[in-house]
């Protein structure tokens, strides 16, 4: 059987030199060397096969980066997070730009994106010590994925090779966010 591994590096070839249209279950068992049948209960649909990549980012940027203290600053925490999930990005940021456009033409796709999006989003606002409980918690994990989402457009024009203009934006965003955060 294809290994996590193996579905995950596939999925990000195809994404990359075929786009979302690319990105199928044929495609991939091709790419892979096994049947459909094998795939199709790992990989139901297009969507899952998208969401694997977003898991998959997510769980290497959350592993990658380590609470220092209880000190930490939220702040400080929540860019350290955010940088993490771009640094993992990097090396497929050919296939997260055609996965972007791709996405904003196929707007059904968010209804089942936005809950696996928001949960990450929960995740790495408790990493930061952030209340995400009740209502109030609703709301800070609603304005942090909607911050979050328009990071993504910036992160993909920033040629820059210290990555100064996306870490300049996530700064100020946090920082409004933590003055929102403060009125909630």
């Amino acid at each position: 059987m294809t290994t996590h591994a193996k579905m995950v590096e596939s999925a990000w070839e195809i994404l990359a030199e075929a786009g979302v249209p690319g990105l199928t279950i044929e495609n991939m068992a091709q790419s892979l060397s096994c049947t459909i049948s094998e795939l199709q209960h790992l990989l139901p649909s297009q969507a899952s096969i998208i969401l694997m990549l977003h898991d998959d980012i997510h769980r290497q940027a959350m592993q990658s980066i380590d609470k220092v203290d209880d000190s930490s600053q939220t702040h400080d925490l929540l860019f350290e997070a955010i940088m993490a999930h771009f640094d993992e990005l990097e090396q497929h940021r050919v296939a997260v730009k055609r996965l972007w456009h791709d996405m904003l033409l196929t707007p059904s796709f968010w209804l089942e994106f936005r809950p696996h999006f928001s949960a990450a989003c929960r995740n790495v606002l408790n990493y930061a010590s952030v209340d995400t409980s009740g209502p109030t918690g609703s709301a800070k994990v609603f304005a942090f994925s909607a911050f979050c989402l328009t990071l993504l457009p910036v992160w993909l024009s920033d040629s820059s090779n210290d990555r100064s203009k996306i870490m300049t934006v996530v700064d100020q965003g946090l920082r409004r966010l933590g003055q929102f955060a403060s009125y909630v």
